[in-house]
């Protein structure tokens, strides 16, 4: 019985975890609880090691989208114990940082980030990215054939805040002190419409944009955001009942086309950019300046004479419910609203250089070993090499003391806070000495055993 009773302790003593091939010993007298939570804080080791090197983007800790703010403030980790992280912001190299990382200035945009994970001589090969747009308050532009800002707050009038001054009249509307930018136009679903009359002088040729922020909160079925549609041509932009985004032009023999988004374009009780652009060889169609659908087209739209209605076909009772503000309508393609000159591109790659071209961003790479910044205030000497910032050293944060601390941060650069030289002991003297560091002498203290 002795020797039976020593085999089965062996048993119960010795554990094999195949993920980290190691052997876990229980003595018989552990408790049963004890044995489940070493086992199991073992086998979550052991799976935490045998994981793939995983990136994530705090999901609370970065910018809105959309978002006003130039200032974009993002969190990450990683699934291992100890991870170092690089960076980058839209076409720019990537780079060292650390959780949280900050961007400022940044300029009208659609911006893309993106981070990857090093740990144990691995770097994570497909990292995190997240992208959002950054779309201020517009105002009028030379080529803004008319701009509703909806600012009003009451009154009848709504004000072209363009050169044109095609003004309109508000049909039983609300306004709302809490639009994207400043206030905005409150629409019911039933009766409430904006009308800017025939005899204003708006027309809308060909090459055109129009814009708009929306936030749609009452009832679905089919709703008109933007109609000029009458006998002589024009153009309608309509949400669907299952959100998707319908556009039809019209020509002035009465011919029409209509173009309807594939998937589900508009979100409920969220402010979203919206904005349909023509340039008689394509039709295309943003939200918060992200190119969802692009249809080949070469309709002559005709120009309406019976005035346009904003947020209502009030005849078809296709009536908007919710809040629309900056109305923008512009007399050319213009698929990138920021890009005119070379100046409105975005561009954070020290290494490249930005030119507006056709209303489209194109960046071209400056002639290598060009000084550079790889905005990493803790190296120095970097030089373009095939269009990005390189070869940067690290800096020297010395103060020639051995009392600080020289240490660097990639965001704020060298700093040198005090060494503690306490070694805890109340029978000696801790000071620092510049070139010997600590020094702890012996003292004669009263002192107690």
């Amino acid at each position: 019985m002795k020797n039976r009773a020593k085999w089965i302790v062996t048993l119960c003593s010795l554990i094999l975890v195949p993920a980290m091939f190691t052997l876990l010993y229980y003595g018989c007298g552990d408790s049963e609880s004890d044995k489940v939570g070493q086992s199991n804080s073992l086998f979550a080791r052991a799976i935490s090691y045998a994981a793939a090197l995983d990136t994530t983007i705090s999901a609370t800790v970065r910018p809105n989208d959309p978002t006003k703010s130039k200032t974009a403030k993002i969190k990450f980790a990683c699934n291992k114990s100890s991870c170092t992280f690089q960076c980058k912001l839209d076409n720019a190299a990537f780079k060292s940082c650390a959780s949280p990382v900050t961007y400022k200035s940044l300029k009208d945009g659609v911006h893309s980030f993106s981070v990857k994970a090093k740990a144990s001589g691995k770097t994570d090969k497909t990292p995190a990215t997240y992208t959002w747009s950054v779309i201020g308050c517009y105002a009028a532009t030379p080529d803004t054939l008319a701009f509703y800002a909806l600012n009003e707050s009451d009154g009848s009038t709504v004000f072209d805040s363009s050169a044109q001054a095609h003004n309109g009249v508000a049909g039983s509307l609300a306004w709302d002190d809490y639009g994207w930018c400043g206030g905005a136009a409150q629409f019911n679903g039933s009766s409430t419409t904006i009308n800017i009359p025939a005899g204003s002088g708006l027309s809308i040729p060909t090459p055109f944009s129009i814009e708009m922020w929306i936030k749609p909160t009452g009832p679905g079925g089919e709703r008109v955001l933007f109609d000029t549609v009458d006998s002589s041509g024009g153009i309608t932009i309509w949400l669907h009942a299952d959100n998707r985004i319908g556009i039809l032009l019209k020509s002035s023999d009465g011919s029409t086309t209509e173009r309807v988004s594939g998937n589900a374009v508009v979100t409920s009780d969220e402010w979203q950019h919206l904005q349909v652009t023509y340039s008689g060889v394509w039709l295309k169609l943003f939200r918060n300046l992200v190119e969802l659908e692009t249809w080949p087209e070469s309709r002559v739209v005709g120009n309406p004479g019976s005035g346009v209605e904003i947020g209502a076909n009030l005849a078809e009772n296709a009536v908007f419910g919710g809040l629309i503000d900056e109305v923008r309508i512009s007399g050319q393609e213009d698929p990138n609203p920021s890009c005119r000159t070379a100046a409105n591109c975005i561009n954070t790659n020290d290494c490249q250089t930005a030119a507006c071209v056709s209303g489209s961003c194109q960046y071209t790479a400056k002639a290598d070993d060009t000084t550079c910044s790889d905005h990493n205030a803790c190296t120095t000497g970097e030089k373009c090499t095939s269009g990005f910032c390189v070869g940067g050293t690290g800096g020297d944060c010395s103060d020639g003391t051995l009392c600080t601390q020289d240490i660097c941060d990639f965001q704020t650069g060298c700093s040198n806070p005090p060494v503690i030289c306490n070694d805890n002991n109340a029978c000696t003297n801790d000071t620092c000495d510049a070139v010997l560091g600590c020094q702890h002498a012996n003292n004669t203290n009263a002192c107690s055993d």
